[in-house]
């Protein structure tokens, strides 16, 4: 091979990779153009919390209710629930902070698996409902999720 061929192909490579280290085209856009934190839900109400629903596609609702002081398995017959995941689960809808949209379209939906493919969660307090959202996917950097309000057209990521 030509000498000034190598050269010339160690130099274009050297160029690509410092673009890639400076630019970094794999960073999440999200935060990149959206530094700040939004709440989606109010934080304050949850604490009446008495019921949670998950419905998932092809598979029956899992509804927790609970009678008392405790949590059962309500749609599986009133079996106590494992209160460490009750307790997580509120506390991730809790501090749900958006870092940013990912979209408004909703014909983008479908990308973020927050339309019929996703899970859709509704926390409730007697017959009022505290949040309806519906969890999407996984993002980009396997710590953040894309959820959307059931009544918006915006995605957001969220952490956790």
């Amino acid at each position: 091979m030509n000498r000034q061929f190598v050269i010339l192909v160690s130099v274009a490579a050297l160029l690509v990779l410092l673009v890639l280290l400076f630019a970094n085209p794999w960073q999440d856009t999200v935060r990149k153009h959206n530094p700040e934190k939004v709440e989606l839900f109010d934080s304050g109400a949850m604490d009446g919390v008495d019921r949670i629903e998950m419905r998932s596609p092809g598979s029956d609702p899992v509804v927790l209710s609970r009678e008392g002081q405790e949590w059962v398995v309500a749609s599986r017959g009133g079996f106590p629930a494992d209160t460490t995941a009750v307790s997580s689960i509120l506390r991730s809808v809790r501090e749900a902070r958006s870092s940013g949209i990912a979209s408004t379209n909703p014909r983008n939906r479908g990308k973020f698996q927050v339309d019929s493919t996703g899970v859709l969660v509704e926390v409730s307090e007697g017959t009022r409902s505290l949040a309806r959202f519906v969890v999407g996917k996984v993002g980009q950097d396997f710590t953040t999720s894309y959820v959307r309000p059931a009544d918006a057209d915006e995605v957001y990521v969220v952490r956790g």
